[in-house]
Parts: structure tokens; C-alpha cells; sequence
């Protein structure tokens, strides 16, 4: 099998990384970069040394003499009319920015793959391992700025849970179910602070009360996790005692949203801190303005300050590399070496599902309806 990687300019993420190449090579595949990355955290020499071809320039004959084109995300309208249906294009960006280029897609019969929308043993392991480090990093920015600071005057300088014996009553207001949540709740509840996890779905909040890691770190370090059902009126209820508020997008399989409004955020006790981990696939606030995007915290009101955080990759970007380059490597791996691997991999039960079109047709139930287009479901014999 031929995979060409193509790591995009200001794009850190590798989805390749020199030791999964090795790996690639050692069962006799093909790999080429082509790298035009000044961000990458990988040489050209590191790849030459796993074993990997430099791609110097980038043409229609190049990227048809390999099998699977390999990105981060969404490649360029050109590359995919250069793409032939014999030919995978693999990538991590799931939603189209542009319907233009869905158009192209469609019109040259790409099979495009998005590893956003592999689901394997209930879970989506490409986007529970980059929530999971959103999770985390945001109690971490929330911890900061909690405590009374020259970059947060007004804060109360709370601490984080029970530090020390010292009884502290944080408490932390988590919306919606998702990974990035679950995680923050981890987090938070092993510093020792209290929880309120607010959802739409009972089915949603039975599962945070019967998890067994966040019941065990409610036990050993005393911090009460609570759920509620997120109504208008318990938004408001909880907005008043939440020290963080924290609202997520919800996972891909679940249909629960409810979003902050700015009089919920005034609510919130003096130097609270509201933080949005949604704001990269549509933001979980209606609050959420511009200026205070790319990681620019600011204040929506004279009591709270607001984080935002869009830029993970940028701030994990050897970490993500790795991650994303492990996973698409074990599932390379098991890639037919046929002439048919294309036929192959549609009639694989975990691939299958992460086709976002394929013979002209879009095979992508959210995307279609995110754009009102005919979804048709993908044709497995062809």
C-alpha cells in the first residue's frame, strides 16, 4: 500500500510520524511526504531516516501514483480533482467549510474518509483523544485563573478543591455531555472540587453518575459530583453558585444542546470564569465574541472573566502528532493490499461509517443536513 502524507502550511499536526513510518515500511508499504509545514514538529531528514520518500513538488501524476492521501484536514479543491475512486483520501476534518468543495468532491467520485466519524466499541477514538487533552488544559487555564492575579484582578483567589485540609467550596458547572467534558469533570473532581454536570438527556447524566473513575475520585477526594437536568431555570440556578462554567458541544451520536446565555454568565459569583471548549465545531454560547478568540482571555462582564480556547493543535502539537499518527497507523495496517482495498474498505463495519462521500454520492447524514443536500447511503459493492 502507497500512502502519501501531505502536511499542509501553518499546519502542526503530522499525521505520520517517523516511528509509525517504520512501522509502515517494516510491512512493506510506501510512504512520501510532502511537507511545505513551517510549523511541523518533524525534519525532512527524520522522515528520509524512517524510511519515508520526499514529495519535493506536487502534481496530478504524483498523487495518483499513491493510494491513500493522508492530512489533517480538509485538503485544497485542487488536490481532490486530481483524486481518482480508486484512490482514499484520508483526512481528520469532517464538516466542508465551503460547499464549493464538497462539489468537487462529488463531482470527481472521491472516496473520502474523516477519522472525526470512526466509531469503534461506542466510542470515537479520534475525537475522545483530542477532547480529552481539551479537558484537561482547560481546568488547567481555569486554575490560573481563579486565583487573584495581575492578569485577573477581580478574581477572589479561590483554590481548587480541599488543598492541604483546607475546606474550599469550588465548584465547577460542566454543560452538556461530550468528551471534553467528562474529562474537565475528571479533572476538576481530582483536584478536589465539586461538580454539577448538566445535560438534556437522563440516559447522558445516568452514565457520569455510575462512571466508576468519576465516583471514586468524588470518594477519595471529597468533591461532590452532582447531575441536573439542564433546563432554562436550573442554567440559571447553578450559573449562581458555579466558581467555573464550563460548556462543551455534545458528542456526534448525541443530540442534547443547550446553549449559555449572558444572563446566566451574570449571574455567576464575582471573579468566576466561564469557559467555552466548543467554540472549534460551532460555539457552546451565545456570548462568545470575536475578540476574545484564539486564546484571548477576556471579561464578558465586571465579574467574570472568559476563556476561550480554539487552538489545541497549536498548543499540543508533538502530542496530537502522535496520537493521530498511532491510530491511523493500526488502521493501515489492516488495510487490504488488493487492487479492490477501495470496495474493501466500505464493506468494512468500523470504516465504512466514516466515508463522507464516495461515487459521487454524499454518504454523510450531518453533512447533508448541514448543507440541505440528497444523503445517499454508501454503496458497498462498488
Amino acid at each position: 500500500m502507497k500512502f502519501l502524507v501531505i502536511i499542509e502550511k501553518k499546519n502542526p499536526i503530522t499525521p505520520l510520524v517517523p516511528n509509525d513510518i517504520e512501522r509502515l515500511i517494516a510491512h512493506k508499504d510506501t510512504v512520501g511526504i510532502y511537507n511545505v509545514s513551517s510549523d511541523c514538529v518533524f525534519s525532512n531528514e527524520q522522515f528520509i531516516k524512517a524510511g519515508a520518500k520526499i514529495e519535493k513538488t506536487l502534481n496530478e501524476n504524483i498523487i495518483k501514483s499513491y493510494d491513500v492521501i493522508v492530512s489533517y484536514s480538509i485538503l485544497s479543491d485542487k488536490i481532490y480533482s486530481y483524486i481518482n475512486p480508486n484512490q482514499i483520501a484520508w483526512c481528520h476534518g469532517f464538516l466542508v467549510n465551503e460547499p464549493h468543495t464538497l462539489q468537487i468532491m462529488l463531482k470527481n467520485s472521491n472516496n473520502v474518509i474523516s477519522t472525526e466519524a470512526i466509531h469503534e466499541n461506542g466510542m470515537y477514538p479520534f475525537n475522545m483523544a483530542y477532547d480529552q487533552l481539551k479537558g484537561y488544559y482547560g481546568c488547567v487555564l481555569c486554575l490560573e485563573a481563579l486565583a487573584r492575579s495581575k492578569n485577573n484582578p477581580k478574581a477572589n483567589g479561590y483554590a481548587i478543591g480541599k488543598i492541604a485540609n483546607i475546606k474550599t467550596n469550588t465548584t465547577f458547572v460542566i454543560l452538556n455531555y461530550s468528551y471534553a467534558g467528562f474529562y474537565a469533570a475528571k479533572t476538576a473532581l481530582a483536584l478536589g472540587a465539586n461538580v454539577i454536570y448538566l445535560d438534556n438527556d437522563k440516559d447522558n447524566l445516568h452514565e457520569i453518575e455510575t462512571n466508576e473513575e468519576l465516583k471514586t475520585l468524588s470518594k477519595i477526594l471529597k468533591g461532590k459530583l452532582s447531575t441536573e437536568i439542564a433546563s432554562y431555570d436550573n442554567l440559571i440556578k447553578f450559573s449562581k453558585i458555579a466558581n467555573v462554567l464550563i460548556a462543551t458541544n455534545p458528542l456526534p451520536t448525541k443530540k442534547s444542546l443547550t446553549r449559555i446565555n449572558l444572563e446566566m454568565i451574570n449571574s455567576m459569583p464575582r471573579g468566576g470564569v466561564y469557559m467555552d471548549l466548543g467554540c472549534e465545531s460551532g460555539f457552546s454560547a451565545n456570548v462568545t465574541s470575536a475578540p476574545n478568540i484564539n486564546n484571548k482571555h477576556g471579561d464578558i462582564t465586571s465579574n467574570v472573566k472568559q476563556i476561550v480556547i480554539d487552538k489545541i493543535p497549536s498548543l499540543f502539537p508533538n502530542t496530537l502528532s502522535q496520537i493521530f499518527s498511532e491510530l491511523n497507523t493500526n488502521y493501515f495496517l489492516k488495510f487490504p493490499k488488493t487492487e479492490g482495498f477501495v470496495t474493501s474498505l466500505k464493506k468494512d463495519p468500523i470504516i465504512s461509517n466514516a466515508f463522507i462521500c464516495s461515487n459521487g454520492n454524499l454518504t454523510n447524514q450531518d453533512i447533508a443536513k448541514s448543507w440541505n443536500l440528497i444523503y445517499s447511503k454508501l454503496d458497498q459493492s462498488k
